[in-house]
């Protein structure tokens, strides 16, 4: 067994590093349909000037949803209240109820939500044209009978 030594508080993001790259999907932060923000800009001003007032759900501390997000608040310099939830389908459940303000979470797991016009999308991370045909090559020497998941036909030129 390894024992990995738990540090609290916020990473310092100088001091991470990627050690790979399994899969790519777009993040997105979304809103309960009625926020009062409809684009990145008026989210931030509206964050910023409400924080004491705002929400954020995660699917779990460490995860997608709750790294993302803990990054999006250091950049705005914003400390909501951030409430923690046992993976994404229940928070996103929550902000459809109106519950929730705002989350970053994958597309995949908002896409339709986004369609039906029960949540909003303030803004989506789009992969790197450029991360793509560097990890792609990486992939191909190091992993050749590692199974891709799709990523070579969808992702890789």
């Amino acid at each position: 067994m390894i024992s990995v030594p738990v540090q609290h508080g916020a990473p310092e993001p100088q001091r991470l590093a990627p050690i790979g790259l399994s899969a790519g999907v777009p993040i997105v932060i979304v809103t309960r349909k009625n926020f009062p923000a409809n684009n990145l800009k008026e989210f931030v001003d509206y964050v910023k000037q409400n924080q004491d007032k705002v929400n954020e759900a995660h699917g779990g501390a460490g995860g997608q949803m709750h790294t993302t997000c803990t990054l999006l608040q250091m950049i705005m310099g914003t400390k909501t209240a951030r409430v923690g939830y046992r993976g994404a389908g229940p928070a996103i459940n929550d902000m459809v109820a109106g519950q929730i303000d705002f989350a970053c979470n994958g597309l995949s797991a908002v896409v339709s939500q986004i369609a039906a016009g029960t949540i909003k999308a303030m803004a989506m991370q789009r992969l790197s044209d450029q991360t793509l045909p560097r990890t792609c090559q990486r992939r191909r020497r190091q992993s050749t009978r590692v199974p891709s998941f799709g990523m070579e036909r969808d992702l890789c030129p």
